[in-house]
């Protein structure tokens, strides 16, 4: 099309001196820029855009001779609609060549092909908006950056308990399979998003059409609504951190045994929870729970106020650290009496559970929520990769690494639910929770009747700080 929409227009070129000898449409407008107010065709500027990028190719590849010298001083005879018509057929031609070598752009409605050409070839000069995006110093802090994104909470306080009760071991089966047809799908096709188009994740959706921009603003405004949820966790944790250090932990005490002391701490300490429904407010406002989120507020900007020049070097402690306090309270755990109760009830399959659809649905929206898909944020972080990036082998990895942790952490959680069991005298499924009755009332009961509790405490709760998606 685009050779013919040349002979067609070359045709309509005025008789002259020029065409007889050859002229070609870049030399000509690499002299005289086209002029503005012509309203048909791809536009002025991205005209501008692609012809001075194609006049920069050939006079790398070919030195100006003393011909195309004379050919340019006589191209300033041509009168501005002709170097026009001659900067779009040139256009056309630049767009067919650039759609050969990148067909995923095929895939584009027709009429927002050339401004996502155009943005490519802003971005590939480094000129206008569209300035060339930094890359990151090393691939491993990309990796590290995704797997820490993709590893959260929710791979510690809601897949154990999800996998305990919908069938134990028979859930994998579900979680599997949703991971091959869902999860990894869609990862692999953000990172791709991000990393060709090299584009933040709103203005990727914009570039794919101009109505899909809300898909990029609404995820936007959804990651920061999350990101006030997520700081309330982190508030916690700190405040939990601090009160770890101690001989004796604060919420091993004032109650009838470990486990009510603990939800004691929880909702009258730490939350402030009035005493009943009727009974008015709660306890009034804790300063040291102020000085926790001020201080939560502060470690997200020094994670983030250099771009990927400071989170790239947070990930290394972030992103590795939990794997250090999981082994530890692995090991700490197997060897409590009631640990191997515990991983039973965690793994025990019930096939019969395979038939129910509402598991899943379950393990279908715990793969959604676990590897991080439809926040934006992995588009963001393959945006700033060479576009040579294997993002496959990045998929299967961070996958693989995130489903690995995910049972890990049941392991982790379960041999410590299994000893608090056993010291109880209660069933597992008395004393087996999800969410944040997990993290901040189970799971420290635990860990205050062992020896040295403050330690694997102090451990713990800075690991769940680590693993909060900032």
């Amino acid at each position: 099309m685009a050779s013919a929409a040349f002979e067609s227009q070359a045709a309509d070129l005025p008789d002259s001196e020029e065409n007889h000898n050859g002229v070609t449409s870049s030399a000509s407008t690499a002299s005289t820029p086209p002029n503005h107010d012509h309203t048909d065709g791809p536009g002025p500027r991205v005209v501008d855009a692609l012809v001075d990028l194609d006049h920069k190719d050939q006079q790398h590849r070919f030195p100006p001779s003393a011909h195309q010298w004379r050919t340019r001083r006589r191209a300033y005879s041509l009168t501005d609609a002709d170097r026009e018509r001659m900067a779009e057929v040139r256009a056309a031609q630049w767009q067919q060549a650039y759609m050969e070598e990148n067909k995923h752009l095929a895939l584009l409605p027709a009429f927002n092909r050339l401004s996502t050409i155009a943005m490519m070839v802003e971005a590939k000069e480094g000129t206008g908006r569209h300035r060339k995006r930094p890359k990151w110093s090393s691939k491993t802090e990309y990796m590290l950056s995704c797997i820490s994104f993709a590893v959260g909470l929710g791979n510690l306080w809601r897949f154990p308990y999800l996998c305990y009760e919908n069938g134990g071991g028979a859930f994998l089966v579900p979680y599997f399979v949703a991971l091959l047809l869902l999860g990894m799908p869609m990862f692999l096709l953000e990172l791709a998003m991000g990393q060709k188009l090299q584009m933040g994740h709103v203005r990727v959706w914009r570039s794919v059409h101009s109505k899909l921009s809300g898909l990029g603003v609404a995820s936007a405004i959804l990651s920061g609504i999350c990101a006030l949820y997520y700081n309330i966790i982190i508030t916690w944790a700190i405040y939990f951190f601090i009160h770890s250090f101690s001989p004796v932990l604060p919420w091993t005490e004032g109650g009838v045994d470990a486990a009510d002391s603990a939800k004691k701490f929880w909702l009258e300490e730490a939350l402030r929870q009035a005493p009943d429904m009727n009974g008015g407010g709660g306890w009034g406002i804790s300063p040291l729970m102020i000085a926790c989120l001020t201080i939560a507020w502060l470690m997200v900007y020094f994670c983030i106020f250099r771009g990927i020049s400071s989170t790239g070097k947070v990930v290394y402690f972030t992103a590795l650290f939990p794997y250090v306090v999981l082994a530890i309270l692995f090991v700490r755990g197997v060897t409590l009496p009631g640990a191997v109760e515990g991983i039973k009830y965690y793994l025990k399959p019930d096939l019969t559970r395979l038939a129910n659809f509402r598991v899943w649905s379950i393990a279908g929206s715990q793969i959604f929520f676990s590897i991080g898909i439809s926040w934006g944020s992995l588009i963001n972080f393959a945006s700033f990769n060479s576009q040579k990036n294997n993002i496959f082998m990045d998929t299967l990895i961070v996958c693989i690494v995130n489903c690995g942790t995910s049972l890990f952490a049941g392991f982790v959680v379960f041999s410590v639910l299994g000893y608090m069991a056993f010291k109880t005298g209660l069933p597992i499924d008395e004393v087996a929770r999800a969410g944040s009755g997990l993290a901040f009332v189970v799971y420290p009961a635990g860990l205050g009747t062992m020896n040295h509790a403050f330690v694997f405490s102090i451990l713990f709760f800075l690991m769940l700080i680590c693993l909060v998606r900032i």
